[in-house]
């Protein structure tokens, strides 16, 4: 999947945001984003509508869901604005294990 710029946010945290995303859509899940406000995309399994949602917002929460019985799997929180080393502020403990963001070693 391609690298996408992220609006207003600093490369180091576009980049992670980008692998964060491959990384989860390559696990075969969809991903809504949640702005805050509103769900500017919805289960989506595009890389490029996805990350192009994110940044618009302080935060932005990437929802987690199965394909095919549209649960919920969990969710990842991005705050955007401190370092890369931070934009994970939090994260479904259902995910530990299962992606470099959350606890596996990558």
């Amino acid at each position: 999947m391609a690298y996408v710029k992220i609006a207003d946010v600093s490369r180091e945290e576009s980049a992670l945001a980008n692998r964060i995303v491959a990384e989860i859509l390559l696990a075969g899940f969809v991903i809504s984003v949640f702005d805050g406000e509103a769900y500017p995309v919805k289960r989506s399994a595009k890389h490029l509508e996805i990350v192009s949602a994110l940044g618009s917002a302080e935060a932005d929460t990437l929802a987690i869901h199965d394909p095919l019985t549209g649960r919920r799997e969990g969710s990842v929180l991005l705050v955007w604005g401190n370092s890369a080393d931070e934009l994970v502020c939090d994260y479904s403990t259902t995910l530990e294990g299962l992606f470099s963001f959350a606890g596996k070693e990558g």
